[in-house]
């Protein structure tokens, strides 16, 4: 389908970093003669495809885990390591709780802390602590457990980052193309059963009539392209498409490695965390 090859190929000239928007659209451009630059690039489908095999290896992990009595539910905060300027080591893991067992609080953040192989265990809801209403509190937990939590998110810290990145994302936008992930719709835990995926990406106004790609996959064991859910329209037209073709979409276009940022605001304080770039990491999942 020729018009679909020349939507893949200029949505690859854009999110590859290849050409602006702008670029399409000035006098002397041929879509047929430009090249697509798929250096430090990575397909879509990878990049659903490796979330979705540490998600599954996490999940064994997890549930195999002598777990911490916490609370009604909980939800990964962050996991950081870093070294303070005299080498010494930490990890540290926060957890968000609902309904806490170990305090008596709506809500509270439990921070699990390895200082140099010593555990340390406290809450606190991170107030200013000139506010009447903060609080900090240490409490007395399994350090084995303690151990055990750090270690699994350490190795699964790229699960988070993806994870994060992908839940419900912006990954490109200019006013002209887009490209938007939704895991859950949007509205997942990691400790949900975490079901599908979703990757929109669309040319709009005066690139051309709306091209649009919305496709769902299905995450887990059965790990696939859910076509009953997808929806492909080019032109302006609604097209009648087949899992292949979606299959196909996602294999053929690629992001550049820049706009998968390591989580920006939830890591930019590990420095010092030796932290390759998202992209590369990923190949080494796939």
């Amino acid at each position: 389908m020729e018009k679909l090859d020349n939507c893949i190929k200029t949505w690859n000239l854009i999110f590859t970093d290849t050409l602006k928007s702008e670029d399409l659209c000035t006098r002397d451009f041929n879509l047929s003669k430009s090249e697509v630059n798929y250096q430090n690039c990575i397909s879509l489908y990878n990049l659903v495809y490796a979330f979705n095999k540490l998600y599954l290896a996490f999940k064994k992990e997890y549930n195999e885990l002598e777990k911490i009595e916490m609370g009604r539910s909980i939800e990964i905060v962050q996991f950081k390591k870093f070294s303070d300027e005299d080498g010494k080591e930490y990890r540290t893991l926060i957890i968000d709780i609902d309904e806490p067992t170990i305090i008596n609080q709506p809500d509270t953040l439990l921070y699990l802390r390895d200082i140099d192989g010593q555990m340390e265990t406290f809450v606190t809801n991170n107030l200013n602590p000139f506010d009447k209403n903060y609080y900090f509190k240490y409490v007395s937990l399994d350090n084995e457990k303690v151990k055990k939590y750090l270690d699994l998110f350490e190795k699964y810290k790229l699960l988070l980052e993806l994870y994060y990145y992908l839940r419900m994302q912006l990954v490109f936008g200019d006013g002209s193309t887009i490209l938007q992930t939704k895991i859950n719709d949007g509205n997942s835990n990691l400790f949900d059963n975490l079901e599908n995926s979703n990757i929109t990406m669309a040319s709009l106004g005066w690139l051309s009539a709306n091209d649009e790609a919305n496709i769902s996959i299905h995450l887990g064991d059965n790990f696939d392209v859910d076509s009953t859910n997808s929806s492909l329209i080019l032109d302006g037209v609604n097209m009648d498409t087949d899992a292949s073709t979606y299959t196909k979409i996602l294999q053929s276009v690629y992001i550049n490695g820049q706009y998968l940022s390591e989580y920006k605001d939830r890591n930019k304080d590990s420095k010092n965390d030796n932290v390759k770039p998202l992209m590369f990491k990923l190949f080494e999942k796939i």
